[in-house]
């Protein structure tokens, strides 16, 4: 009462005798008072006893504890590695590797989703094996990293959880009165907690493959939310980090939406590729960044099987092809003798059949009108085409293929030069540029109203998921339409969480062009003004009929 004046609050005053009680080494509360006494209280003893405990063995302790707080469950966890060549770069269960907290700690400053990772982490996520090679797949493994404050705190739990662990020894217990004996054990089960949630509090940095511009050398970092004792206590650690995963669009598991197809083949389809074993379709999960992280192959059959359904590709057992035409009882399996195709590739492996051209009817009366020309194979010259596996007769004949070049824009118009002349072709009828992503189809969209006059036929395939939903659109017409479509993708891409695009303009050249004239350099210069940074080009010698 001795300081006691008008408005203090003395509900405080039993907080801090309480909190007085938990520290001092000769004061203790008899239930009905405070009193000093000549014998050590609880408190002594434990502080006694932890000093018996050195740093190295709390270190000790604190590894064995790690190693059970985050015991596999969905991730493979690797501890404390020292190198690339502790992990395993493999398409296998997706791994947690958690770094000792004496090798790496993130600074509290650090707390930012682009900062750079620490020096081991890159480390092990750019490079592989004793050779150092490159990782390969870097989308497999996550990464976990202690905050620098916490370290100490941590460590010092760890020490005290040990005394009071050798305190509540059946045969040290006999040593104290029944009050003390139920003291140390309710301080020992408490300590216990505690330094699970000392540890959960330290290893709140996690590092993770994303695909996104801002990401620092292809990782994003999260800071771990707080987690209250009951969860803490009564869960796995790996169960927290799938739920943040999830959270941040990163994981592919049985409760998830199985990926939208033509978004899988936007990421994994690349390039001028056209087949793949439905294996590497899935191994691709694992190496490529944009992509979720693969828990449940049982998505990505069903991702396959969609493909299948809208015609995006063929998949073929060794035995039977399977085509949007017959996919209801397919079956998918991921292994290295299943394969998926583009359409184009399994007709001319004759893994699928042409349809065979329709036979001219015969006039009135038993006569026939003059026979047409003979038709012939552009490629083999002959009718019927023998060329290998055409699987024609008479009246069949291959188409032409289409010349097809792929990259930077300079890149691409080069190499279909090179293509010109080497298939001596001398004119071109129609020019197609495809374009699959969406700065790229921003840029084009800019580029457009000079070739009004050209008037080129524009197909778009748009797919958005969104946080609460996904839209697939697809448009073919020409500028004035589209210009419309453009604007309503721009603002959907803008709160998307994954977007896919695949935009494909066709001109048709009323007098044909050629490879090396002007038309086509004037068409190579504005993408590159518009910095247009990746195209695939399809070029027909002539006009479909």
């Amino acid at each position: 009462m001795a300081v006691g004046q008008p408005g203090l609050d003395y509900q405080f005053i039993s907080k801090a005798l309480t909190d007085l009680e938990k520290t001092c080494w000769y004061m203790e509360f008899d239930g009905a008072r405070y009193r000093f006494k000549t014998e050590p209280s609880i408190n002594k003893i434990v502080a006694d006893e932890t000093d018996n405990y050195t740093k190295a063995v709390a270190k000790q302790e604190l590894a064995a504890r790690i190693k059970n707080y985050y015991a596999e469950k969905h991730f493979k966890p690797v501890f404390f590695p020292e190198g690339p060549e502790s992990v395993d770069d493999d398409t296998g269960k997706p791994k947690l590797v958690i770094i000792h907290f004496d090798s790496e700690t993130v600074n509290a400053s650090q707390s930012q989703a682009y900062d750079d990772p620490p020096v081991l982490v890159d480390r092990i996520y750019q490079k592989a094996g004793a050779q150092q090679a490159f990782r390969i797949n870097q989308n497999n493994l996550i990464f976990l990293v202690a905050n620098a404050n916490e370290v100490a705190p941590m460590i010092e739990q760890a020490r005290k959880y040990k005394a009071l662990a050798a305190l509540t020894d059946k045969e040290r217990l006999k040593d104290f009165t029944k009050e003390q004996r139920e003291e140390l054990k309710n301080r020992a089960a408490a300590a216990e907690l505690d330094l699970k949630v000392r540890v959960a509090s330290a290893y709140r940095h996690l590092f993770y493959p994303s695909g996104e511009a801002g990401a620092v050398a292809g990782l994003a970092q999260h800071v771990l939310p707080p987690q209250d004792v009951g969860q803490i206590n009564n869960t796995n650690q790996q169960d927290l980090l799938l739920q943040v995963l999830s959270e941040l669009g990163k994981t592919l598991t049985s409760q998830d939406k199985p990926l939208a197809a033509a978004y899988a083949q936007s990421k994994i389809w690349t390039g001028t590729k056209e087949e793949m074993t439905t294996e590497e379709f899935r191994q691709a999960f694992c190496q490529k960044r944009v992509l979720p992280i693969l828990f449940d192959p049982e998505q990505v059959k069903e991702t396959i099987k969609e493909g299948v359904q809208k015609g995006l590709w063929v998949y073929y057992n060794g035995q039977k092809a399977f085509t949007r035409d017959n996919a209801a009882g397919l079956m998918v399996q991921l292994t290295p003798g299943h394969k998926l195709y583009t359409r184009e590739k399994a007709l001319r492996d004759g893994i699928l059949e042409r349809p065979k051209p329709a036979q001219p009817a015969t006039g009135g009366g038993g006569t026939t009108g003059p026979k047409p020309p003979k038709q012939v194979c552009p490629l083999c010259g002959q009718n019927p085409c023998v060329c290998l596996n055409s699987g024609g007769g008479e009246g069949y004949f291959h188409e032409k293929k289409p010349l097809v070049a792929a990259g930077v824009p300079n890149k691409a118009f080069a190499d279909l030069r090179d293509l010109c002349e080497k298939e001596k072709v001398e004119a071109l009828a129609s020019l197609t540029i495809k374009l699959k992503d969406i700065k790229s189809v921003q840029a084009v969209a800019l580029m457009l109203p000079q070739y009004q006059k050209q008037n080129p036929v524009i197909e778009q395939d748009f797919t958005v998921e969104l946080p609460d939903g996904s839209l697939e659109l697809k448009f073919s017409g020409g500028w004035q339409n589209y210009r419309e479509v453009k604007n309503f993708t721009e603002r959907l891409a803008k709160s998307a969480r994954e977007t896919y695009v695949e935009t494909r303009l066709t001109f048709e050249y009323p007098e044909p062009v050629s490879p090396q004239g002007e038309e086509l350099a004037k068409m190579n210069e504005s993408l590159n003004t518009f910095k247009v940074e990746k195209i695939e080009i399809e070029a027909k010698e002539t006009k479909d009929e």
